[in-house]
């Protein structure tokens, strides 16, 4: 069973999905600083609507009054970053061998027995935590009067569940229900003591006790297991689907962490010894093979042409909203500018040398002026792709990618340049056989032949460009990646145009990497000067953006966004997109 849903939406506001989304980026930073400081786990963090080890796994939410939907305001999610902390931090009060050692069979009883240990923690929080205490209290009550008010509490089912909660929460807190809810639950509290009853007792005798504690427990679980399955088959018209309402409808979700959404894996990376050793210093060892060239002109033109063949039928195959995608960009990038006055107006400021028309034509009130500032787009975009070895998968969906999004910037008056970077030989090339030549001298810093790719410039229409993107279908064109040299490069190019916002896309689907650079170095060298070089970016006012294809980018980029390679093409990755565009800049 995984969520009894009810249409009682709460109303979250006039926010349009940007603002929205932005909101909900503040509140999950926020929560994460609440879960790092009360769990002391350094490790821990708040994205995408989910609890996060350090390694980027989803941690169970183990209650279903402490689940965050996105219309949620900030004290729910203080709530729930405050009894998350309780249960994953470092909480001597939770004994997880103890706790583990009685989990009882099936998923409704598993989910119930975490449930229970869930409050038990929380009427246990010290005299030392009052705003603690506080806030998952006031949490509780909250809840359970939007549950009181839902339709569920109409049915067997849903009064059962919300009794069962009532009880253990008022046993272990040792403090009544709130009033309004008592006359509703009184007559199913009184039928279900004679099972309960004792189960209830031991655990709040024993609530400072785990060892005594985690069997009733269980053996409750799985008391009110049963009696859910009996009330589920006399009431068949109860959903067993895992469903998601819309945003405020309150849901009581039953089911453990393994329908979770999916997670991106967490990209890679660490300190590097050698980058400490230069003090945050970029060494290369030699520029002289370094070279910027244009895509297209590294393919012949019979090639090129079947290649852009290819994406042509792809393209084809796509139905992608373009100028309503385009008109969102040019919202969220637009800037009043003053054009001047313009006259026959019927409204405005008296135009004095149309005085003449009142005598003439005592009824035409076309004898003002206005002052114009119609919005203009005033940005520019950067698009950076990846053409390491490893995006030899993606090469199709990513030259359709540069291309649909230059049409969309083009619609939308918005300057934009798609640029590339990879390195021109395996393993250092003729940069390595140079510092081989010279001795091998230690700690040589950037040892490879640095290759940049312009696609398309900012003075390239995106039509005459067309045939270089479809560059990107030669395989052979993907190396190695120095994504910190490159993200300089973009930001260098993008720092060189007038326009008040900067945006710097980088599409990637892994960590820097270069063979003979980090055999020279160690691993984490080339990570240490991407993030040196976002860093700067974000200073000097470029808002960067990394789009991880399949990964989760945040060790390099805080702003970041992962999209699965197989949907980069659909409308709603683009809405994610343009959305994430939209926020406030990063600093």
């Amino acid at each position: 069973m995984a969520a009894l849903p009810a249409p009682a939406p709460q109303t979250p506001g006039a926010l349009g999905p940007q603002r929205l989304a932005h909101r909900q980026q503040q509140l999950e930073w926020l929560a994460s600083a609440v879960l790092r400081a009360l769990g002391h786990e350094g490790g821990l963090s708040f994205r995408a609507r989910h609890a996060r080890a350090a390694d980027g796994s989803a941690l169970p939410w183990t209650a279903p009054h402490l689940r965050t939907e996105p219309a949620d305001g900030l004290e729910t999610w203080r709530a729930a970053a405050d009894g998350l902390a309780l249960r994953h931090g470092r909480n001597p009060s939770h004994r997880a061998a103890v706790h583990a050692a009685h989990v009882p069979d099936g998923t409704l009883a598993r989910t119930l027995y975490e449930w229970f240990e869930q409050l038990r923690l929380e009427a246990l929080v010290p005299e030392s935590w009052p705003g603690v205490r506080h806030n998952l209290q006031r949490h509780f009550e909250r809840w359970t009067l939007r549950y009181h008010d839902s339709p569920l509490i109409e049915s067997q089912l849903g009064l059962l569940l919300f009794s069962v909660s009532q009880m253990v929460w008022s046993r272990l807190q040792r403090r009544a229900p709130p009033e309004e809810v008592v006359d509703t639950m009184e007559a199913t509290r009184a039928g279900l003591h004679p099972l309960l009853g004792d189960a209830l007792h031991q655990m709040s005798r024993n609530r400072q006790n785990p060892d005594a504690f985690a069997p009733a427990s269980a053996h409750l679980a799985l008391t009110v297991a049963r009696l859910i399955q009996d009330a589920q088959a006399q009431a068949q018209r109860f959903p067993a689907d895992r469903r998601v309402g819309r945003d405020g409808d309150f849901f009581l979700w039953l089911d453990d962490e393994a329908d979770a959404e999916p997670v991106a894996a967490l990209a890679p990376s660490g300190d590097s010894r050698t980058w400490q050793m230069h003090q945050g210093r970029y060494q290369v060892f030699t520029r002289q093979f370094d070279r910027t060239l244009s895509a297209a002109a590294r393919v012949r033109a019979a090639l090129l042409a079947d290649y852009r063949n290819q994406l042509d039928r792809r393209l084809q195959t796509l139905s992608l909203p373009l100028p309503r995608l385009a008109r969102q960009l040019e919202q969220a990038l637009a800037r009043p500018t003053d054009s001047g006055w313009i006259s026959e107006q019927e409204s405005g400021r008296i135009d004095g040398r149309l005085l003449t028309r009142v005598l003439s034509a005592p009824l035409d009130r076309r004898v003002f002026k206005q002052w114009t500032q119609p919005p203009r787009t005033d940005g520019a975009l950067c698009l950076l792709m990846d053409c390491s070895g490893s995006m030899k998968a993606h090469a199709e969906p990513l030259a359709l990618f540069a291309e649909i999004c230059s049409r969309i910037a083009g619609m939308a008056q918005l300057p934009c340049e798609v640029l590339g970077f990879t390195t021109g030989g395996w393993n250092g090339g003729q940069a390595r056989r140079h510092w081989l030549r010279a001795g091998r001298p230690p700690l040589p810093g950037r040892l490879a032949e640095r290759q940049h790719l312009v696609f398309k410039d900012f003075g390239t229409r995106w039509q005459r460009a067309r045939p270089a993107f479809a560059s990107l279908l030669k395989l052979d064109l993907y190396r190695e990646g120095l994504d910190g040299e490159a993200v300089a490069w973009a930001t260098e190019r993008l720092l060189a145009r007038a326009e008040s916002r900067r945006i710097l896309l980088v599409v990637s689907d892994g960590c820097p990497m270069e063979a003979a650079t980090q055999q020279q170095n160690d691993p984490f060298y080339l990570d240490n000067h991407l993030k040196a070089c976002v860093r700067q970016a974000l200073q000097q006012g470029v808002q960067v953006i990394g789009i991880g294809l399949g990964l989760d980018l945040s060790p390099f980029y805080p702003q970041h966004l992962a999209l699965e390679p197989d949907k980069l093409l659909h409308t709603a990755s683009l809405q994610a997109l343009l959305q994430a565009i939209a926020r406030p800049k990063w600093r």
